[in-house]
C-alpha cells in the first residue's frame, strides 16, 4: 500500500527515491529533464538529494514528463502492492474479453475454483 506523505523529512525522502527510480527508468539525464520543466540542475538535484521538495505544478510537470500519475511522485511506492495491482488489471482485461452471455458463467467456475481451494 502507498503512504501518503507525512512530516517535510519524510515526503522528501520519499519524493526523492520515486524521482530517482522514474528517472532511472526513462534513461534520461537530471539536466534534460529539469530543462524539460524549467527548473535548474541545481533545484533538481536538491529534489533528488532530499533538500528540498517542489510545487505541486513541477510535480504535476514531470509527472506530465514521465508519463506517470503526480501520486506515482509524492506517495511511498510499494513494488508488492503495485505486483498485485497489475495482476488484478489483467484479470479484468481477461474477463471484459470474455463476451457478455458467458461472463456469469465464467464467474462461477471462479467462484466454484474459490470455494475447492
Amino acid at each position: 500500500m502507498k503512504r501518503v506523505l507525512g512530516t517535510d523529512r519524510t515526503n522528501q525522502k520519499i519524493f526523492s527515491n520515486n524521482l530517482r527510480r522514474h528517472l532511472d527508468e526513462s534513461g534520461k539525464t537530471q539536466r534534460e529533464v529539469a530543462a524539460a520543466v524549467g527548473v535548474s540542475a541545481g533545484t533538481f538535484c536538491d529534489w533528488l538529494q532530499e533538500r528540498s521538495l517542489p510545487r505541486m505544478n513541477k510535480v504535476q510537470k514531470l509527472a506530465e514528463f514521465f508519463g506517470i500519475k503526480m501520486s506515482d511522485l509524492i506517495e511511498e511506492w510499494n513494488p508488492e502492492k503495485d505486483e498485485e495491482l497489475a495482476a488484478d488489471q489483467k484479470v479484468l482485461e481477461l474477463f471484459h474479453k470474455v463476451p457478455k452471455e458467458k461472463r456469469e458463467f465464467v464467474l462461477s467456475l471462479i467462484q466454484a475454483t474459490i470455494d475447492n481451494l
